[in-house]
């Protein structure tokens, strides 16, 4: 079991709004999302409920720089949303295939 990370759109930006103001109260901002380090241990399943109850998903990480932020801010022990089903190919949440060049 890991921790919980979430992640989903921002609020939208308004006036002189800075961009912690775009994302919940204990939540990040990166790369134009928003992200929630949780320390609740949970499966990979009740993981991905537990986004989807905040209105986000695990977080697709396909990004070095947004690997290093993450990595940075506390998140050692994670759960991402990347799956493999029936024995086929790895897959992102969001439907992206997953390249391990990236």
């Amino acid at each position: 079991m890991a921790a919980v990370l979430v992640t989903k759109c921002p609020l939208s930006l308004s006036g002189s709004q800075n961009q912690n103001s775009l994302c919940p109260a204990r939540w990040l901002y990166s790369s134009h999302l928003c992200f929630l380090l949780s320390t609740d241990r949970k499966t990979w399943g009740d993981s991905q409920s537990f986004c989807h109850g905040e209105s986000g998903s695990l977080a697709v990480v396909t990004d070095p720089a947004l690997q290093k932020f993450l990595t940075d801010n506390g998140a050692q022990e994670y759960w991402v949303g990347l799956k493999r089903e029936g024995g086929r190919d790895w897959t992102w949440v969001n439907g992206e295939s997953f390249n391990e060049n990236r």
